[in-house]
């Protein structure tokens, strides 16, 4: 009973901090970005449209990949992707440089962590008897609040500390928070 529960903190967490330091906070970073490379709104925000097609290619090379290996060590790949990919993004002085991270590590670690790994975690582990106490829906539901609550909380401690310290520093911290946080979890839990 334990173990389930672990598995959807799992799911929970890795949800909450990929898509809350991606998708909820990636508007914060077109204004700094915009001043910094003298480049259009627009243009800055196709980053996000690159990240999807990113994680929709990526995504397909995961489904067979959850077949053949420990989704363990997946995930775990997952946030050491998305963690060294801002970093890439927070050292690059290009806007080539921050697109290839945004389209390599950045959508490869999201789809690792994301709503894919998540819902197949949870299939294994809950069905729909209560005998884990938790039915599979109610598992499933919980899991996917997940990426509203990272925006929620996560968007806010973003726009914060680049406040503070600019928006390297707050993509570095995120960066090594996310990995600190996420990698022993995923090993020891999953």
């Amino acid at each position: 009973r334990f173990r389930a529960w672990a598995v959807l903190t799992v799911a929970f967490l890795a949800q909450f901090f990929s898509i809350g330091v991606t998708l909820f906070s990636f508007g914060l970073y077109v204004a700094p970005l915009e001043q910094e490379f003298q480049i259009s709104r627009t243009a800055l925000n196709s980053g996000m449209l690159v990240m999807m097609i990113g994680m929709a290619l990526f995504s397909a090379a995961i489904g067979r990949l959850l077949i053949r290996f420990e989704i363990r060590y997946l995930m775990a790949i997952g946030v050491t992707s998305l963690a060294l990919g801002m970093i890439g993004i927070a050292n690059s002085t290009n806007l080539w440089a921050i697109t290839l991270y945004i389209i390599l590590p950045i959508s490869m670690g999201v789809a690792l962590l994301g709503p894919l790994c998540a819902t197949t975690l949870i299939n294994s582990w809950f069905d729909e008897s209560a005998e884990f106490g938790l039915r599979r829906g109610t598992a499933m539901g919980l899991a996917t609040v997940s990426t509203s609550f990272g925006g929620i909380v996560i968007a806010p401690l973003t726009a914060n500390l680049m406040a503070e310290s600019g928006w390297r520093y707050a993509l570095s911290s995120e960066a090594i928070l996310l990995w600190l946080v996420l990698t022993p979890i995923i090993l020891l839990l999953i």
